[in-house]
């Protein structure tokens, strides 16, 4: 048996009422919660209204984030994730990025009056982002300079943008929201083939995370055996994280 507290269902905004409320049912008959909540609807995961910085921008930011948080709390989660896309309309990165701190002030107000906080996550997968390394999004969220914005930490999109895995988590544990824990080439269940997860998530262990740790992954093997396979190296690495 493999012990899980949660289970991730970032994409609640936009899916059928009906599904939302068998997943809301299910993790109350089963005592588990819901990782973070996307805080817009996929088709909209690419808008860049988090470098508007009009009244109606403002407006639209409030109302995005208290429509999340409903959802959320629905679902027992309490972190939040801003997609902040880039504006082609603005081609200075540094404008946008100073206003993408100041609308994030306003959205972690938001959040805070929920109880909840939201994460920053940076990537390069996805063009068209505006973050696209862990020292932009400790900038940003130094910038925002409020307790309820911080940083999703995505092992697999880390070594992508930063190469160094353990000195961006270094970077990015003391603003950490969430832990994504992903072993890399392929994304794929943590292993010891590739990067050096066992020690990162034991350094978020003894450094006080006490957060879920979010296993977004595939398998290296898409058989039924191999995703067998997969559950007992995700048994084997939570063991020896809880060794060290």
């Amino acid at each position: 048996m493999l012990g899980m507290s949660g289970v991730l269902y970032p994409w609640v905004l936009g899916r059928p009422p009906t599904e939302v409320r068998a997943v809301r049912d299910a993790l109350r008959a089963t005592g588990l919660v819901s990782s973070c909540v996307v805080t817009v609807p996929l088709e909209a995961f690419m808008e860049p209204i988090w470098t508007d910085r009009t009244r109606s921008g403002r407006e639209r930011i409030e109302r995005t984030i208290s429509t999340a948080a409903a959802a959320a709390s629905e679902l027992g989660t309490g972190v939040l994730m801003v997609p902040l896309a880039e504006d082609p309309a603005e081609a200075n990165r540094d404008v946008q990025l100073e206003a993408a701190a100041h609308n994030l002030r306003i959205a972690a107000n938001v959040a805070a009056d929920n109880g909840m906080v939201i994460g920053i996550e940076p990537m390069k997968s996805l063009p068209g982002l505006l973050v696209r390394s862990i020292s932009e999004a400790v900038a940003v969220i130094e910038a925002t300079d409020h307790k309820s914005a911080g940083i999703i930490f995505d092992t697999g999109h880390a070594s992508d943008t930063d190469g160094d895995v353990e000195s961006a988590f270094a970077m990015a544990f003391p603003y950490m929201v969430l832990l994504q824990i992903v072993d890399q080439p392929g994304r794929v269940e943590p292993t010891t083939d590739s990067l050096p997860l066992i020690r990162i998530a034991a350094a978020a262990l003894r450094r006080g995370y006490r957060g879920l740790v979010d296993l977004e992954h595939g398998w290296k093997d898409l058989s039924i055996a191999g995703e067998r396979n997969g559950v007992e190296s995700i048994k084997s690495f939570d063991a020896a994280v809880q060794d060290r």
